[in-house]
């Protein structure tokens, strides 16, 4: 680790109205993505400001210019699609629940699948990094969905694995697109690294759900191994001085 960080912001901030609108605004083509991007710059300075007064160690961009915390990696690559058998669904589960919902709502947090091989066609976070390393006041981070955590919810059989024959394969493109974009952060100069990786907790630890994939056929300390390794794989180049990993578990709701 580099150095000791005493205080972070772990997930996204909420997004602005005016966020929510541009994104919204974007999508129909009523305005340009040069025009979304003014938007999220003021909204990311704001942010950035705010959390100079607060004391915060590691600055954020607040994730606004994703349409949710895991949803850049959707938007880098081809092959991700609507789930034309799902709708949306409440996911947040603590307080002021609504108000959290409704940051993310229409805008891509409804569910997605993998209906294509994956095919990236831009970096994942360069127009994140780039503008924090212009105008954060002090150390700030990049945070990237871990590529297990990504898998289990784009894998769907019947149609995934019409190009995957399986989620391991899955999850070793993943990888591959994730290592690639780390070794870009670093590149750039980038210190801070964070892998939000879900899967932990909310499949593995979960009494209930690890009965619901015993009960499937499915090993949950077997998948348990295939997470690590694939965070592992994932920021393997990053272990080196003056570089901070971090790993987001959330706590277990009752």
């Amino acid at each position: 680790m580099a150095t000791t960080y005493r205080a972070d912001h772990i997930g996204s901030l909420l997004r602005p109205a005016e966020v929510l609108q541009a994104r919204a605004d974007n999508a129909q083509g009523r305005i340009t993505l040069e025009q979304l991007r003014e938007v999220e710059d003021k909204a990311i300075l704001d942010a950035l400001e705010m959390q100079r007064q607060a004391g915060i160690d590691i600055l954020s961009d607040g994730e606004f210019r994703r349409s949710w915390f895991s949803g850049g990696i959707a938007e880098a690559v081809e092959g991700v699609i609507d789930d034309p058998d799902a709708a949306y669904t409440s996911r947040w589960q603590g307080e002021n629940q609504q108000l959290a919902d409704a940051t993310a709502e229409g805008i891509g947090f409804g569910e997605q699948v993998v209906g294509a091989k994956l095919r990236q066609v831009r970096r994942l976070t360069a127009h994140e990094s780039g503008f924090l390393k212009q105008h954060a006041s002090g150390p700030f981070k990049i945070t990237m969905p871990g590529a297990a955590q990504r898998a289990a919810g784009w894998y769907k059989p019947g149609l995934t694995d019409q190009f995957y024959a399986n989620r391991g394969e899955l999850i070793q493109d993943l990888v591959t697109i994730l290592q690639q974009e780390v070794q870009a952060l670093l590149d750039e100069g980038v210190t801070y690294i964070q892998l939000d990786s879900l899967r932990y907790v909310t499949a593995l630890a979960n009494p209930a759900q690890r009965q619901q994939m015993l009960d499937s056929g499915e090993d949950p300390d077997t998948e348990l191994d295939e997470v690590i390794a694939a965070d592992n794989a994932t920021i393997q180049d990053a272990k080196r001085p003056g570089v901070t990993l971090a790993l987001r578990v959330p706590r277990q709701q009752p």
